[in-house]
C-alpha cells in the first residue's frame, strides 16, 4: 500500500514531529510513505482559546487542505488521486483552555484523518499552565471572526515580549521544563 501524508502547516517543528511519527510507526504492509506539506488556514486566529476553537482549527486545516488537494486548478493539486494511495491528513492545533479551569492551560490537539477510509482519530497532549496575566494581555490584542476565542496574538508572543530570550513557539520548556514538541510527540506516540 502507498500512503501519502498531507501535513497542513508551515510550522517546520510540527512537520518534523509528524513525519518522524509516521516513519516510526509505519505498518509492514505500507511499501511507500510520502509526505506533502502545505499551508492551510485554521480560521481560528493565531491563538485559539478553549477546546472547541482548537478542534475547529484542526478540522479547518484538514478540510482546507483537502480542498486544495482535490482542486484541479490549485497549485498543490495531487493528480494521482486513485484507490492505490491512502491519503492521511495530520494536523496539530495548540489552544489555551480558559473556561472551566483554575489556571489557563495550553494543550496540543493532534488530529489525523484517513481520507480513504473516512476515519478520524485524535489525541490531546498533557497541558502546561500559563499565568493568567499573560493570557489576559494576549486577549486584549483582539480577536478574529467576531469570536473572542479566536485570538489575534499568541500567548507565546506576549510571554516572549516580556521575558527576553524565551522562544515564543516553545515557551513550555521554560514554564514547565518540558518542550511543547516533546508533549506533542508523547500524544502522537499514544495514538493508533
Amino acid at each position: 500500500e502507498r500512503v501519502l501524508v498531507i501535513i497542513p502547516t508551515e510550522n517546520a517543528a510540527k512537520q518534523r514531529i509528524l513525519m518522524k511519527a509516521f516513519k516510526g510507526h509505519k505498518p509492514g504492509h505500507v511499501v511507500e510513505l510520502e509526505f506533502r506539506t502545505l499551508s492551510a488556514d485554521s480560521e481560528v486566529g493565531e491563538q485559539p482559546y478553549n477546546l472547541e476553537a482548537g478542534m475547529q482549527g484542526a478540522h479547518n486545516r484538514i478540510s482546507n487542505a483537502q480542498r486544495k488537494l482535490l482542486d484541479p486548478n490549485a497549485k498543490v493539486h495531487y493528480d494521482s488521486l486513485n484507490k492505490d494511495v491512502a491519503f492521511i491528513f495530520a494536523s496539530i492545533e495548540n489552544y489555551i483552555q480558559v473556561d472551566g479551569v483554575e489556571r489557563p492551560t495550553d494543550f496540543g490537539l493532534v488530529v489525523m484523518h484517513n481520507m480513504s477510509t473516512n476515519k478520524t482519530t485524535a489525541a490531546i497532549s498533557r497541558g502546561v499552565t500559563v499565568p493568567r496575566a499573560y493570557v489576559n494581555r494576549a486577549r486584549l490584542a483582539g480577536h478574529e471572526h467576531e469570536n473572542p476565542d479566536h485570538g489575534k496574538v499568541t500567548v507565546g508572543q506576549v510571554l516572549a515580549a516580556n521575558l527576553p530570550g524565551l522562544d515564543k513557539a516553545d515557551w513550555h520548556k521554560v514554564l514547565a521544563g518540558t518542550s511543547r514538541y516533546d508533549l506533542l510527540k508523547e500524544a502522537i506516540d499514544g495514538m493508533e
